[in-house]
């Protein structure tokens, strides 16, 4: 059991170093586009994780939940979105959209404002 937790800090920590470098070199002041292709990059490659190592626990925990989870977290929403909508739960792949973009910009928002208040800012 311990080894999955460390397996998957390491993994963290490549995909955490990974996605830093890339934001670094793609970088543009007018569109986000490191976070698009970061994200993008995530979500496929977690996509062809889920299926190639599935059996292998120990190395989908280093590479899906370690890398990629370190390089997007947007890769994990994705594949559990996808994951619903397989097994036919339409409804809660839509509620699980919504209420993650909803609800993660307007905390974000209120998280901002609240900094803004306590640095008076």
């Amino acid at each position: 059991m311990i080894i999955n937790f460390i397996l998957v800090g390491f993994g963290a920590i490549f995909g955490a170093i990974f996605r830093y470098g890339l934001m670094l070199l793609i970088k543009n002041p007018h569109f986000p586009f490191s976070m698009l292709i970061i994200n993008a990059l995530g979500s496929f490659a977690i996509g062809l994780v889920s299926i190639l190592f599935r059996e292998n626990i120990q190395v989908y925990n280093f590479l899906a939940v370690g890398i990629f989870g370190g390089f997007t977290s947007f890769s994990t929403f994705s594949l559990d979105t996808i994951i619903m909508f397989e097994n036919g739960k339409i409804l809660l792949g839509f509620l699980n959209i919504f209420l993650s973009i909803f609800v993660c910009l307007i905390l974000c928002f209120i998280g901002r404002k609240l900094g803004m208040a306590i640095f008076k800012i």
